[in-house]
């Protein structure tokens, strides 16, 4: 048999696992029995024949003729059979939403995926020893729900079949799902599911779907399904096995790190940093013996970065330590999972000696900042100067990484502030939890006053109040210049690009939000109940807490100063590398990793790496265009939504949703911000909003901070809020109740609300 081939899931072919390989023979015999799984092919092809365009080309378009034109497709790569587990789930290419003349496309992009290859080359006979890469498509209908179904229990392995729902199908492992039972009432079971917008006829039909699949396949399994009404299709399957079980060191979540990366990273920017971030979790625990090597921390979903909340939790236990979830407003926290959250004295004691270790290098946090600031700002101007004096794309690549080689030092001090704001707030939270009631929000406790990113808003501020103010303008950008949206991000702008735009949104009376902060101050004091030796430690704790968050926010702005000079080396570098074309855009640069950048520079594979740069590019800003076009919601089944107070107050106003800062222009004064997540690129609209809901973060995410310090009501972790509600509608945000509470959607607000500017 020789390779490329396309195979039929409905041919026998597709039944032999040495050419289908594992996933698609258990798709294709699901297929022969009946089961409802989209119509589709299997494309395979040798490693080395992948640069052989033209036979898949034909391959993929005589597999695709009998298709109409207007249907799409899912194209995705699957994985070889050691490497497919649950635990694995996430894939490095899929495409969704690809019209027919669009697949042979897509499908040479994932094939050319060099980091694709690596982990999905299987060796197998065909016509030989030989490496086997392999690419799914299959139809994509439209789907009301998807989410992944396990037929047996994937932590306890009791027989029981757990569903997880999901907005893209993909197994997050933020949770292990909730049990459906195949006879009987479910709607209990589903009350706290975190209001699944799916029936309990439909939930009964995937739980059926699934037990059927495992008995079918005789072994448990794991299905990926979307369903549309009550028909249910099977679109992924994989066998479970111990190797692919959830266990609480191992969940996954996007909390917090999703405010830095809000969006998607370019494969430029994810192939850099991902080195640095495992460092910087690592290091948190470096003072202890503990086994920090054997876990993962980092990991990208489709350019999305999640991190291993589960490990640090688990580690934090290990310490004596309660989990970090209040600080990232992680799910585990929400969901109420942690009953062993307290701070655990005799494994502290055990760890004794690095506890101590801790202490000593939270003492010195201060003095080595007031060290270490100095240096990166004389780093940011040496790197500067040295762009401008490159005199080729090779030079200027080396000096870029040069400058980040030498930054990579100071990723362990991040981690240190980091890991000090976050225990000292958990610590916080467990004192109060014991010795305050309930209802009490410690976020009225919290401040940070003197970290930068607060000075920036309060700058903003006058600055849209005095536009043509040149002096005060001047020093705005020479502070804070280098920072921006998504500042992980190489090929995004910092403000200094953005420039005079950023204040020319209106913003709120200034009277209204001096108010506003003297409000907030009165409802900062002490709580009454605390006396004697609590209120000590109290106090202390909270001193600490403020004065860590506070550091860290600080120590984060200095870090990104030498990231701007990257940056700018890296504009010099796609501006030349377009002029010669050796890529067809200067946005290219940005979509191939390091290892690919490198080959391109050196001259190999340039065609064949431009192509793929510029084909990456599309996919991405196809997405993109479909991202912020999706954003309409269906019918709204809850009017009131409970997440985490992050900023205290309580205003009604017109909702916002925004998928990125680019909008900013949209947003009028008063409105509420709505959002998936926030970074320090939304703070111009600050002082023009009137609150924000987001989907997720935590107290000490970054915008949270500037919030409290502008007297901004905020509610943090309102999951899926940006598909709940839709600009126009009225909300009341209550960031010491942590609520946000539908007023009227856009089509019942009355004309008088319509006509209000707050």
């Amino acid at each position: 048999m020789k390779v490329p081939v396309a195979v039929l899931l409905s041919s026998d072919w597709a039944l032999d696992r040495r050419v289908a390989g594992a996933e698609a023979v258990a798709l294709s015999k699901l297929a022969h029995l009946g089961f409802p799984v989209p119509s589709g092919f299997c494309v395979v092809t040798d490693k080395r024949r992948r640069r052989a365009n033209k036979s898949i080309l034909d391959c993929v378009e005589s597999a695709i003729a009998s298709y109409d034109s207007g249907d799409m497709f899912l194209v995705r790569l699957l994985r070889a059979e050691e490497t497919a587990s649950a635990a694995a789930s996430s894939q490095d290419y899929s495409a969704s939403d690809i019209s027919k003349r669009d697949v042979a496309s897509a499908v040479i992009a994932c094939l050319q995926s060099a980091k694709a290859v690596q982990h999905s080359v299987e060796y197998l006979e065909l016509d030989g020893s030989s490496s086997v890469i392999r690419v799914l498509v299959h139809r994509q209908s439209p789907a009301e729900m998807v989410g992944v179904a396990y037929s047996c229990n994937p932590i306890t392995g009791a027989e029981e079949v757990i569903i997880q729902l999901g907005s893209d199908g993909q197994s997050r492992g933020e949770s292990p799902g909730f049990a459906v039972p195949l006879q009987g009432k479910i709607e209990a079971l589903t009350a706290n599911a975190d209001k699944p917008r799916i029936s309990p006829d439909q939930l009964r039909a995937v739980a059926v779907l699934c037990e059927r699949a495992r008995t079918a396949l005789d072994y448990p399994c794991e299905i990926k399904w979307v369903v549309l009404e009550l028909q249910v299709s099977i679109v992924g399957v994989r066998p479970i096995g111990a190797q692919c079980r959830i266990t609480p060191e191992d969940v996954w979540t996007r909390a917090n790190i999703g405010e830095v990366t809000p969006d998607r990273l370019t494969p430029l920017s994810y192939s850099a940093w991902k080195k640095p971030m495992e460092l910087l979790f690592r290091s948190s625990f470096r003072h202890f013996r503990l086994p920090v090597e054997k876990f993962q921390f980092i990991k990208s979903e489709f350019g999305e970065l999640w991190y291993n909340v589960g490990a640090i939790n688990h580690l934090c236990s290990k310490v004596g330590m309660p989990p970090i979830d209040l600080a990232i407003g992680s799910e585990p926290i929400r969901q109420n999972c942690h009953s062993d959250a307290g701070v655990h004295i005799s494994r502290m004691l055990r760890h004794g000696f690095g506890l101590a270790c801790a202490a000593t290098a939270n003492v010195q946090l201060h003095a080595r900042f007031s060290k270490s600031k100095l240096t990166l700002r004389a780093m940011t101007k040496k790197y500067a100067e040295r762009a401008t004096q490159s005199v080729s794309p090779r030079a200027s690549l080396d000096l870029a990484a040069e400058c980040y080689d030498e930054l990579e030092k100071y990723v362990r001090f991040y981690g240190d502030a980091t890991s000090a704001s976050f225990s000292t707030l958990a610590l916080l939270q467990v004192a109060a939890s014991k010795w305050l009631p309930c209802d009490f929000n410690i976020v009225s406790q919290l401040n940070c006053m003197g970290a930068e990113v607060a000075t920036a808003a309060e700058m903003l501020e006058i600055l849209k109040r005095d536009p043509k103010n040149a002096e005060l303008a001047s020093e705005f950008l020479e502070r804070f210049g280098h920072r921006g949206w998504q500042e992980i991000e190489f090929m995004n702008p910092t403000w200094r690009e953005i420039g005079s735009s950023l204040w020319k949104t209106p913003g709120i009376a200034a009277e209204a939000m001096a108010a506003q902060r003297c409000r907030r101050r009165e409802n900062a004091r002490l709580p009454e109940g605390l006396k004697g030796w609590r209120r000590a430690v109290f106090s202390e704790l909270l001193e600490n807490a403020n004065r860590y968050s506070v550091l860290r926010e600080n120590v984060k702005h200095e870090f990104f100063r030498p990231i701007g000079a990257i940056r700018q080396i890296l504009r010099g570098v796609s501006c030349a590398m377009a002029s010669k074309g050796s890529i067809l855009s200067e946005r290219d640069l940005y979509f191939l990793d390091l290892e690919e950048l490198e080959t391109l520079i050196s001259g190999v594979s340039v065609a064949e790496l431009r192509n793929l740069a510029a084909l990456r590019r599309a996919l991405w800003d196809r997405r993109r265009t479909k991202e912020i076009d999706g954003r309409a919601t269906g019918a709204i089944e809850s009017r009131r939504w409970q997440g985490l107070a992050a900023s205290g107050g309580r205003v009604t106003g017109r909702a916002r949703v925004l998928a990125s800062p680019d909008e900013m222009s949209t947003v009028r004064p008063g409105e509420i911000l709505v959002a998936e997540a926030l970074d320090v690129g939304w703070f111009p609209l600050f002082s023009t909003i009137g609150g924000l809901v987001t989907s997720m973060g935590g107290v000490l995410s970054h915008p949270c901070v500037v919030a409290r310090e502008v007297a901004l009501p905020a509610v943090v972790g309102v999951r899926g809020i940006t598909e709940l509600v839709k600009t126009g509608s009225w909300l009341t945000v209550d960031g010491d109740q942590g609520t946000a509470e539908l007023v009227c959607t856009p089509e019942t607000a009355s004309a008088e609300m319509e006509n209000v500017t707050l």
